[in-house]
């Protein structure tokens, strides 16, 4: 008897610490859609930003390749973001100037200062020229 009154005092232990479980659970599930709600918010804003802006703004890695593209230039030679992101320098340009402007980020994430630029380039038979800036981005340690 003294058995089955342990094991029902220990049934109840065990159904409240999982009622508090389930607390806890349903908190941070509050939580995570309270942080995505927010990250896609901000998501959003920095996308307008970019899709705002009258120039043409890009992120590319140390190998080349477009991250991230937008602005409203980029259409003047009829791309769009999902054009240029995932693709390389050369993928996009003849190999000389992407290899020139291979070299220009390079010594950016080298120096990890700005590099400015005039040039005149051709692209999808649209001729410009252009000063360009290209800056590093850093993270919270000031490595780019």
């Amino acid at each position: 008897m003294k058995d089955q009154a342990k094991a029902k005092e220990q049934l109840i232990g065990e159904l409240a610490e999982l009622r508090q479980r389930i607390v806890e659970l349903e908190t941070l599930e509050a939580e995570y859609e309270r942080v995505k709600e927010a990250l896609q918010k901000s998501e959003e804003h920095r996308r307008c930003l970019v899709e705002s802006i009258s120039d043409m703004v890009f992120t590319v890695d140390r190998d080349g390749v477009f991250k991230t593209a937008g602005g409203v230039r980029l259409s003047e030679f009829g791309l769009a973001p999902g054009d240029v992101i995932g693709r390389s320098l050369y993928d996009l340009f003849p190999e000389e100037e992407a290899r020139q402007y291979q070299e220009q980020h390079r010594q950016v994430f080298e120096s990890s200062a700005a590099l400015t630029y005039e040039h005149t380039f051709d692209f999808s038979g649209v001729t410009k020229s252009d000063l360009t800036t290209i800056y590093p981005i850093k993270d919270k340690q000031g490595k780019v």
